[in-house]
């Protein structure tokens, strides 16, 4: 059974109760239907995304080896840059170190930088949280506020609507966190 609970739309970090494994915890409500909506929109057909919805589904059931499973076969099946770096995006919450969750959320940064940045422009808040508590968790205060203020630069590309109100929200809550 997953340790997460209702919210009221807020998003929380922290590890999950599994041994061994570095995982945020993420709670969302209603469940994960707003990133679910966001992840198919980027295209519904293909098989890259379909595998991060189903794993995204597994975590919120709390089916983590079936979601650690569905992220890794999109890093593996995945053909380009884009699709790399939405694969290494969802596989750094599936790590057993920080350092693992940082080393791939640095390779998502990467291969998002590789990519049309107006096709990747809204992963950018994200990704630059991610980072952000990457460090922070590994204790790079400097690196982490650096990486976050990045974040706060870039909410503009963030639609309106809970996701971008759920990022806003924990970019607001890490700045105060490293100020």
């Amino acid at each position: 059974m997953s340790n997460r609970t209702p919210s009221t739309g807020s998003l929380t970090t922290g590890t999950s109760g599994r041994k061994g494994l570095f995982t945020p915890t993420w709670t969302f409500d209603p469940p994960p239907l707003p990133l679910r909506a966001i992840i198919i929109e980027m295209d519904p057909e293909n098989l890259v995304v379909r595998l991060c919805v189903k794993g995204m589904e597994c975590e919120f059931a709390g089916d983590f080896d079936g979601a650690a499973q569905a992220f890794q076969t999109a890093w593996e099946l995945s053909t380009d840059d884009f699709e790399r770096c939405i694969a290494a995006h969802y596989l750094a919450r599936h790590q057993k170190t920080a350092a693992g969750t940082l080393e791939w959320n640095q390779r998502s940064l990467h291969h998002a930088a590789a990519v049309d940045e107006d096709r990747v422009r809204g992963f950018y808040p994200s990704l630059y949280l991610n980072l952000g508590k990457s460090h922070e968790d590994l204790g790079n205060r400097e690196e982490a506020k650096q990486f976050y203020e990045q974040a706060a630069n870039v909410l503009d590309a963030l639609a309106e609507g809970r996701y971008g109100g759920i990022v806003r929200d924990a970019v607001a809550r890490a700045l105060l966190r490293v100020a």
